[in-house]
């Protein structure tokens, strides 16, 4: 669903605000029409009274754009899997890639297991899709022959605060102040995301987690 964004401009600012209303406009004309409508600008007596939680001291000028947001995911993933096994495909949900079946070079299979009864099985295929995003790499292992890794990983945490109404009513673009990054402050189910760090990341994919200092970097 549309999801309108703040972006207030303070005098210390890094970016100028011809460098921000390029940007919008461009943002603009590669977004079609019937999914937001174009970006508007502020003073600072407007925006006050349309988000009255941006601090006001500094503030130069203000503008509204639209992106947009699914607020869960998960159930988004969820419906693609019933619409595609609405039209005929053999849905194998919880179930774990063991090996790809490679002959004469070309992979023609893959061997599985059911995750919640440890039954095994062998699927056929003259094509297969390896479409498990940061396991992508897993997956390549599983033919037996050695592959060049495909990905290198960045990690990214949120926060997720219960603000009790005293959050903003929109989604707020603002930056850390130690090093100018986009920081994003996110309407959510009645919570706000406040995100996100950009780090290396060569742990468990399994296990990830926000560490202490990210935490106080948010």
């Amino acid at each position: 669903k549309p999801l309108p964004f703040i972006f207030p401009v303070y005098a210390n600012n890094f970016r100028t605000r011809a460098t921000i209303r390029s940007s919008l406009m461009l943002y603009d004309l590669l977004t079609p029409r019937k999914v937001s409508p174009w970006h508007r600008s502020f003073n600072r007596r407007e925006i006050q009274q349309i988000e009255p939680a941006i601090a006001a001291k500094g503030l130069v000028s203000s503008y509204l754009y639209h992106d947009a947001q699914i607020e869960m995911p998960e159930r988004l993933c969820t419906e693609y899997l019933i619409e595609a096994r609405e039209q005929g495909a053999d849905i194998r949900n919880y179930t774990a890639v063991d090996f790809i079946v490679v002959r004469d070079g070309k992979a023609q299979g893959v061997d599985y297991h059911d995750v919640t009864t440890g039954d095994r099985f062998r699927a056929n295929s003259r094509m297969i899709v390896n479409a498990a995003g940061p396991w992508i790499d897993a997956i390549l292992a599983a033919t037996g022959q050695p592959m060049e890794a495909q990905l290198g990983f960045r990690k990214g945490s949120h926060l997720v605060l219960q603000l009790d109404g005293r959050g903003p009513r929109h989604a707020i673009v603002t930056r850390a102040e130690s090093n100018n990054r986009p920081i994003f402050i996110i309407p959510w189910l009645d919570h706000h995301l406040i995100g996100t760090t950009d780090t290396s990341y060569t742990g468990d994919l399994n296990s990830v987690s926000c560490e202490d200092w990210e935490s106080e970097y948010l």
